[in-house]
């Protein structure tokens, strides 16, 4: 059990966040970071400078904008215009932002525009979308509810490292409906869970091995 628990371990630290993967590509990070430290003392400049950057092309900027005007981050909230700037970064290449695009079709009950939007995400490996598509198929919103289809999904997040879609196959396993062989295997990956999840919740409370939405 020591063995495999260091295993988890050595993986959990050599997981990349995708957000600090799109900082690491992202050209005008240095002027990104520059407006973002000024957002909730001078707003009004701030989405300015990030607008700027957008013009030129910066999908993180446009992200920012997004998040900026969906959740009233130093201005009047604009959902609409938050998300028109979301699908703006999802085409420039944001793969979170395309993530908040289907967050936003989920929340208006587009359910065929988020399926497609996850399923998109999802043959890049990008988990939170893996792991929502679970969700859906689990719970039936907007599509048949298929739990073997939530479960292949959440195996193939939990393959990726998403340590929620690992809890929710233990607990379907722990259920009883597998028989005791899959409670004692529900058990046994609660037990291999327990060391990283404390730890990744620890660091990464928000992170893409958490996260759904």
């Amino acid at each position: 059990m020591t063995v495999i628990i260091l295993i988890e371990l050595a993986f959990f630290m050599s997981y990349v966040e995708n957000m600090d993967r799109e900082w690491c590509a992202e050209p005008k990070a240095r002027e990104l970071s520059s407006a973002l430290g000024i957002l909730e003392l001078q707003p009004v400049l701030a989405v300015r400078q990030l607008e700027a950057l957008a013009a030129e092309g910066s999908a993180l900027a446009m992200l920012y904008l997004g998040d900026t005007f969906a959740n009233a981050r130093g201005v009047t909230r604009d959902v609409t215009l938050g998300f028109s700037w979301y699908q703006k970064a999802a085409g420039a290449g944001s793969i979170e932002a395309a993530h908040r695009v289907a967050f936003f079709y989920y929340h208006r009950g587009m359910f065929t525009e988020c399926l497609e939007t996850l399923t998109s995400l999802s043959k890049g490996c990008f988990i939170p979308s893996i792991y929502c598509l679970g969700l859906l198929y689990f719970n039936g919103t907007g599509v048949s509810k298929d739990i073997g289809e939530s479960i292949r999904y959440w195996n193939l997040a939990a393959a990726n490292g998403h340590l929620n879609a690992r809890r929710r196959i233990s607990i379907i396993l722990r259920s009883g409906e597998f028989g005791l062989t899959g409670r004692l295997a529900g058990f046994a990956k609660l037990a291999r869970l327990f060391v990283p999840y404390m730890i990744y919740w620890l660091k990464y409370p928000s992170g893409d091995r958490l996260r759904g939405w």
